[in-house]
Formats: C-alpha cells, structure tokens, sequence
C-alpha cells in the first residue's frame, strides 16, 4: 500500500508550488485593485521610496560595522517593512517634486497602510 504521508522533502516542494501560486493570485487581485483605485502612481512611489531607503540604511550599516553584510532590498519581508514603516513614520513629509519638507509634520494611518499594500 502506498504511504499516507510523503516524504518531507515532497512536502515541501508541494508547500512552494502552493506559496507560489498563492502569490501570483496575490499578484493579480493587487494589479486589479490598483487598476481600478488609481492607486498605482502612489504604489509605485512607496515602493521607489522603501528601495531608496533600503539602500541608503545598508550604507550607513556598513559603513557603522565593517563586518556587516549588506542584505538585498528583495524579497521584501516583514522584518524589512517594519523597519522601513519606522523610518517612514519618523520623517517630516516631503512636498511631491521636491526634496523640501514640510516641518513638523509625519506620514499618517492612511499613509502607512498604503505603503503597507503597495509593499505585499
């Protein structure tokens, strides 16, 4: 009779194929959304901004800590959004086009939950 359970390594390989066809209807469902909310422009910013920083806060890691080993901007994960939303919670908002900011002032709820969609 054939076994109940396959063996570890077939598992896994069946979770990836899974993971991976579960992102791709991710994928597709948030390419959808953005489409018909309009939100692609502001999606696209979040994203530009989070590879920005990420390569900016390896630079000063390496250059605090000779022995750090720069971590790739991708995949992004939960650990790298978190950090990343930390840094956008902690800048002055800055005026579109434009390198100026605006004093005293902090992205907000909305703007962290769309940095947090445009980076799943």
């Amino acid at each position: 009779p054939a076994p109940l359970l396959s063996s570890p390594e077939r598992i896994q390989q069946s979770m990836r194929v899974l993971d991976a066809s579960t992102h791709a209807v991710r994928l597709t469902v948030a390419t959808q959304e953005q489409s018909e909310k309009g939100t692609e422009p502001a999606y696209r910013r979040h994203y530009s901004n989070y590879q920005t920083w990420f390569q900016m806060d390896q630079g000063l890691r390496t250059a605090q800590n000779s022995t750090w080993k720069e971590v790739p901007a991708l995949p992004i994960n939960a650990t790298k959004v978190a950090l990343f939303l930390e840094y956008e919670t902690s800048r002055e908002k800055k005026k579109r086009n434009s390198s100026e900011t605006f004093n005293g002032t902090t992205i907000g709820k909305s703007g962290i939950l769309q940095a947090i969609s445009a980076l799943e």
